[in-house]
């Protein structure tokens, strides 16, 4: 059996038949880039295939494994050969159809793994805990401590310096995991934030119409801060949801060109770059703080939701 000599074959009999490689394409119900792969010997027809391309062509299945026409009468041996050939192209197709499907398994299984994983050990906000719980408290030595007297699993603490007013202003954000929740190890906590000028005002963020103040530097402690939301990602999400529209619909009206399969891929890129940001932040949208947290969990299930769709779009198309 040889992949170049069939080929040969296949295109002397369309051009004897006089079409064109999209049309024998058409009517096999395949794109005209696997006519071509087969007649430059760079493929082999499916074992599912062969007998339409053998009747469009007017030809013997045994003729197209052969490249070559056959005599009317064929001896026995001839004939067991030209089947022993055909079983053992059958057992590669069904060993590659094996392989692929065991790769979308293994694939998915990962996709939903990572998913899993990233929702177990990820951070629960927890909204402004009340005045009783959580509160700033000043050492012997003038720094500032934060104390929750709540069992949480850790802290987020970043301060910045207002550009309009010069305050210096520390936001403290306390969360707990399903994980920690689970085994038990929460714990109360401490965490020391520096001197009354290294902080600034101390608020807690999320609040939950304003950030509440836990500690004021500044002689007006009515001064009141309201944190935005942390839009980040959904911003990435905004922007990659208009570059999968985008992408997707240039590939819709350029599909049927050469380089259609190469737009697909490409435009997958935006699309798994979405689904993965819905679904390793799902049910926390507007809460996100430490966005930079999720971006390894978004970029893993992102890369694992290609390979998937890589995998898949490589499986023999249904006859």
């Amino acid at each position: 059996m040889n992949a170049e000599k069939t080929g040969k074959y296949i295109a002397e009999l369309r051009k004897e038949k006089q079409l064109t490689q999209a049309q024998l394409a058409d009517i096999l119900n395949v794109s005209y880039k696997t006519v071509s792969k087969w007649e430059t010997g760079r493929g082999f027809p499916d074992i599912a295939v062969l007998e339409s391309l053998a009747a469009a062509l007017d030809t013997g299945i045994a003729d197209l494994i052969r490249g070559e026409q056959l005599p009317r009468q064929t001896d026995t041996d001839e004939v067991n050969r030209i089947m022993s050939e055909g079983t053992a192209l059958f057992s590669n197709m069904l060993a590659g159809k094996v392989f692929r499907y065991l790769t979308a398994g293994f694939l998915a299984g990962l996709v939903i793994l990572s998913l899993a994983v990233m929702h177990v050990i990820s951070p629960q906000y927890i909204q402004d805990p009340g005045e009783n719980i959580l509160q700033v408290q000043t050492l012997e030595d003038g720094r500032l401590v934060a104390l929750m007297e709540q069992e949480i699993s850790g802290w987020d603490t970043y301060t910045i310096t207002s550009a309009d007013t010069g305050r210096k202003e520390t936001f403290i954000t306390c969360y707990t995991t399903a994980l920690d929740r689970f085994r038990h190890r929460s714990a109360p906590q401490a965490v020391l934030l520096g001197t009354p000028d290294e902080t600034g005002d101390v608020y807690y963020y999320p609040g939950d119409d304003t950030d509440r103040l836990l500690y004021a530097v500044s002689a007006d402690p009515s001064y009141v801060v309201v944190s935005l939301p942390r839009l980040t990602y959904n911003m990435w999400l905004a922007l990659c949801l208009a570059l999968s529209v985008l992408m997707l619909t240039v590939w819709y009206f350029l599909r049927r060109k050469y380089y259609g399969s190469h737009l697909l891929k490409a435009a997958m890129v935006p699309v798994c770059l979405s689904l993965a940001n819905i679904l390793v932040l799902f049910g926390k949208r507007m809460q996100i703080y430490n966005a930079a947290y999720y971006l390894s969990g978004i970029l893993l299930c992102a890369f694992c939701m290609y390979l998937l769709f890589l995998a898949l779009i490589s499986f023999p198309k249904a006859r």
